[in-house]
């Protein structure tokens, strides 16, 4: 039938005779690195921390403290904008003031943890999620 037109096919370009060209490869995200940078006490300087190096982190109003196997280091932020920014199959919170390693978790105590030596309150509204956690890895 003279005059009737007939769609091009997807692997073609209209009016060039050329396939078309193969989409875009998905942009791989980089695995997050095991370290961050957080702010220090002078205007320019930063502190990297290895993530797997810290027990936990406390809450101080305006400014949190890592502590860890390096001792403590304390930055100008808020716990929970940090809790939004740490992997969250490595850190969990515990408490309005505390976030802790899962990795440094060396006993849990009906409420209560001990991470790093310190004996570490489980606030009320956390331990639905932080039991939850445990249970995935508890044995037998």
């Amino acid at each position: 039938m003279a005059g009737l037109l007939q769609p091009f096919p997807e692997s073609r370009q209209p009016g060039t005779g050329l396939a078309a060209p193969a989409p875009a490869p998905p942009v791989a995200t980089p695995a997050p690195p095991g370290y961050i940078f957080i702010k220090g006490d002078a205007k320019h300087k930063y502190h990297r921390l290895d993530l797997g190096r810290i027990h936990y982190i406390e809450g101080l109003r305006n400014y949190v403290q890592f502590i860890g196997e390096d001792g403590r280091i304390v930055s100008l932020q808020n716990l929970g904008a940090l809790e939004e920014e740490l992997p969250g199959q490595q850190f969990v919170r515990i408490h309005k003031s505390y976030i802790v390693n899962l990795g440094h978790v060396q006993e849990v105590d009906g409420n209560s943890l001990l991470v790093g030596g310190r004996r570490l309150p489980v606030g009320e509204s956390y331990r639905r999620r932080f039991f939850e956690l445990v249970e995935r890895y508890r044995m037998g």
